[in-house]
């Protein structure tokens, strides 16, 4: 039995009947919405797999899809910490009940958007460039006569070791 396709309705919108793509740009944002819901985890994990997918997200404006977290539900899992960090760019002051900050809150994104800016797809550069340090495939310069046969290519392989070695690796493999 073949396995089943993870491509869903908005993937195979942006092909036509012959094969080609054939998309505008919000075809092409819903269905890279999709491949992003679909494939990637947005959770910096030992991989760091995460930084592809916020990056992505970045590329596609997917800060504008987020919901609205300036309510109750959402400021009620914050920390007193957090929750009056993000005060820090509204006129909302600090109450000194946390109930009363976060109730502040609530009432002032009532008729906006609030999005905490931990969701938003935006990699900090920090993380940014350590992944791309250890990312990044170092360049082989050929300019240099003594680098070639480097890779092995080259080079004969004789039967016989010349300086023995062959049986040293024998006896401390036994």
């Amino acid at each position: 039995m073949a396995a089943a396709s993870a491509a869903t309705p908005q993937h195979s919108s942006i092909f036509d009947a012959e094969g080609s793509f054939a998309f505008d740009n919000d075809t092409l944002r819903i269905a890279a919405r999709g491949a992003l819901i679909d494939v990637l985890s947005c959770r910096e994990n030992i991989s760091k797999s995460g930084i592809v997918a916020i990056v992505a997200g970045g590329a596609i404006g997917a800060d504008a899809f987020l919901a609205n977290m300036g309510t109750e539900d959402f400021l009620s899992c914050l920390s007193r910490p957090a929750l009056e960090a993000s005060c820090a760019d509204t006129p909302v002051l600090p109450r000194a009940r946390v109930k009363d900050t976060r109730a502040a809150l609530v009432e002032h994104f009532k008729g906006g958007h609030f999005v905490h800016p931990a969701a938003l797809f935006a990699p900090d550069a920090a993380s940014l460039n350590d992944w791309l340090a250890r990312s990044a495939v170092a360049d082989v310069e050929d300019d240099d006569p003594e680098a070639d046969g480097i890779a092995g290519e080259d080079q004969v392989v004789d039967d016989e070791p010349a300086d023995g070695s062959d049986e040293d690796y024998r006896e401390a493999a036994e």
